[in-house]
């Protein structure tokens, strides 16, 4: 029988990687030692949480998911 696994997706809003490997974080480095990780993503524009994680979470850019402030919506035809 096939073992399953999970997927824990680990998020601290406003940190940077240098101030997780600065820190004392025993709980954290212990999770990172057995686990896949990175240091290395990278944002979307606007720098704001909400289309950020549902850049992360769909796939997509925030002009194709519309999360592009704390609320959705869409932009109407002839917008800048």
């Amino acid at each position: 029988m096939e073992r399953s696994r999970s997927v824990v997706v680990f998020i601290v809003d406003g940190l940077r990687p240098d101030g997780l490997e600065q820190a004392h974080t025993p709980n954290i480095d212990s999770i990172l030692s057995t686990g896949a990780y990175t240091f290395r993503a990278e944002t979307t524009i606007p720098t704001m949480t909400l289309p950020c994680m549902a850049s992360m979470f769909l796939g997509t850019s925030p002009d194709a998911h519309t999360y592009i402030q704390l609320t959705a919506y869409r932009l109407q035809a002839g917008n800048p």
